[in-house]
Formats: C-alpha cells, sequence, structure tokens
C-alpha cells in the first residue's frame, strides 16, 4: 500500500520559490532510502472525523518529520551526488484505525480535510519550535490572516476541492517578519481519498512510503555536513483545515476550524552546522531570495499517478482529474 511502480519515489529536489517546476522533482530508487538521522513529532489539535461534520475534538492526530542524510542521487542526474531529505507523515488516532487492516476507520462522507505546507528558514522560527513552543512565534496579525486565507473562499471553486488556498499560492505578506515568504502546498482529500487503500496510508500513517511528501537539499557531495544543516535548518508549518465537504447539508454548514503545528529538525547540537549551512554547494536550480517554499501529492490511485508523470503535481491537480 502507499507504492509507486517501479519502486520510485518522488523527491522535491530543493526548497526553491518555484518548487512545482518539473526541473525541481526528480525520481530515486526507494530502496536508496536509508534510516533517518532524524525524527521529530509534533501534535495536530484534531477532529473525529468517523464522526458527522464538525465532530468534536480528539487526541491523536500527529506530524512527523524525518531527515535522512546521503541518500543518493541517480547518475544519470547528476553524477556521484547524494542528497539530504527530509519527509513529512501524518498519523491519526488509534480509534480512528481500523487496526487489523492498518487503514483508517471510513471518514463520514460529510467531511474534506486541507492540509497546507509550508518551509521557513527563518533563523528565530527554528528556534522557537526546538526548545518546543510549537507555533507561538508567528505573530497575531500573521496568524489571524493565514487562518482566514486557508477558511474565506471553502469551497467557493467548481468541483470537489474544497480548499480555500491552492498550491503555489503565498502565506500572508503579514507573516514574513515571523515566517519568511513561503509559497504552499496543499494536501485534499475527502471520504473517497480515504477510502482509496495506496492513498489512505499516504495521508494516515507515519510510515515512511514511496508516495511520502519528500524534499532534498539540491545536489551535494557525499558526507556535505553542511547538507544537513541546510535540511535542519528548515522549520515546517503545517496548517490544517478540519471542513466539510460539497455535499453535506445546507443547514450544518459552519466556518472550518484551523489548527497549526510546527516543526524543525534543528537541536542544539547543530548550531554549528546551522551558522555555516549557507556555505551549502549545490549543483541545482538556484535558489530564489525568498526563505522558504513547498510540496505534496495525493488522491485516489496517488501512487500510479505519481509513477506515470515525472513532475510535480499536487494534490489539488490529483483530485481535480
Amino acid at each position: 500500500m502507499g507504492e509507486t511502480a517501479g519502486h520510485l519515489s518522488p523527491v522535491y529536489l530543493d526548497n526553491i520559490d518555484n518548487f512545482l517546476n518539473a526541473s525541481n522533482v526528480i525520481q530515486i530508487p526507494y530502496s536508496d532510502f536509508g534510516k533517518a538521522a532524524t525524527i521529530n513529532t509534533a501534535s495536530i489539535d484534531g477532529y473525529d472525523w468517523t464522526k458527522p461534520f464538525p465532530g468534536s475534538a480528539v487526541e491523536g492526530h500527529e506530524a512527523h518529520l524525518y531527515v535522512t542524510r546521503d541518500v543518493p542521487v541517480p547518475d544519470d542526474l547528476s553524477k556521484n551526488s547524494t542528497t539530504t531529505v527530509s519527509a513529512l507523515t501524518f498519523s491519526i488516532p488509534a480509534s480512528m484505525t481500523n487496526s487489523s487492516a492498518r487503514l483508517p476507520v471510513d471518514m463520514d462522507p460529510s467531511w474534506y480535510i486541507c492540509r497546507h505546507l509550508f518551509v521557513s528558514t527563518n533563523e528565530q522560527a527554528r528556534k522557537s519550535v526546538a526548545e518546543g513552543n510549537n507555533c507561538d512565534f508567528l505573530d497575531d496579525t500573521c496568524r489571524l490572516d493565514l487562518i482566514n486565507s486557508l477558511t474565506r473562499r471553502w469551497g467557493k471553486e467548481d468541483g470537489p476541492v474544497m480548499c480555500s488556498a491552492r498550491a503555489a499560492d503565498s502565506i500572508p505578506a503579514s507573516c514574513y517578519d515571523s515566517f519568511g515568504h513561503s509559497r504552499q502546498d496543499v494536501i485534499g482529500f475527502d471520504s473517497k481519498q480515504l477510502a482509496d487503500s495506496n492513498a489512505a496510508p499516504l495521508l494516515t500513517s507515519d510510515k515512511l512510503l514511496e508516495g511520502t511528501w519528500r524534499m532534498g537539499t539540491g545536489y551535494n557531495e557525499a558526507h556535505d555536513r553542511h547538507a544537513y544543516a541546510t535540511a535542519a535548518n528548515r522549520t515546517y508549518l503545517i496548517a490544517t483545515v478540519w471542513g466539510y465537504a460539497r455535499d453535506i447539508d445546507p443547514k450544518h454548514v459552519q466556518t472550518p476550524q484551523v489548527s497549526l503545528s510546527c516543526l524543525s529538525a534543528w537541536s542544539p547540537h547543530d548550531a554549528s552546522q546551522s551558522a555555516s549551512a549557507s556555505g551549502t554547494a549545490t549543483t541545482s536550480a538556484k535558489p530564489s531570495s525568498t526563505s522558504s517554499s513547498t510540496a505534496s501529492r495525493t488522491g485516489s490511485n496517488l501512487a500510479r499517478k505519481l509513477a506515470a508523470a515525472a513532475v510535480a503535481i499536487t494534490a489539488i491537480s490529483l483530485l481535480s482529474m
């Protein structure tokens, strides 16, 4: 489950501004991903989507960040090169999981969930998260503007996708000081996607699978310590929107709730490496002057579609196909 044909994993090569550009997506054999050097977890305030929207709060939703050093890059892309890969996975409470099948319990069809992913290289954000302060570094105006941007146009576009913001949309300008400029990736799903045996593990399991969301550090020499420092310097903001599906009874419609969770792989012993991360040598496309960017993929028959298209395809475009 959750595998791509040919056992290849799509990876966003580097944290550049135009992360969706096809030139920034490479395919790496799944077997080349070794043991993660760093694993961090953040709680997500969430709801029980097995009950009708808006459901009730439930503990146990989590986001997981893995960083794997020196992942070999195929020689036909860059000879004798590696990249340090960060991966994000998402898990749900045990009460919402069918333990025997290792799949989620059916989602009530009244729900639609959007996960918005942002990446920052802001030093203060990274330090705050490493100190256990979650997303407290975001100022109030940023937080309010961000939540508004992720809910105000809920369900306004035609088609099955309900997300208010779309992949490649920028974080609100009021967040530039505390977070930095970042485009976003969007993972949107409903009960149909969650019922798909390939897509479901990618949406609800902490396991690293072939179709897991991944981002590298460009092309690096093997054992380049700066590559890990580059990966560790990134802070991931995951904004989860707990919304309603298009076919919901109008009397149950209400503004979706938004949960903000932040993750970083950085720890105090990385300080010396992080200070010199700017010296990282890569041969990938030159990064933009903006401080961050993001990427994603999901949807019905997700694995097959990802393998068939060796280009960056977002959750939004997959779900609308």
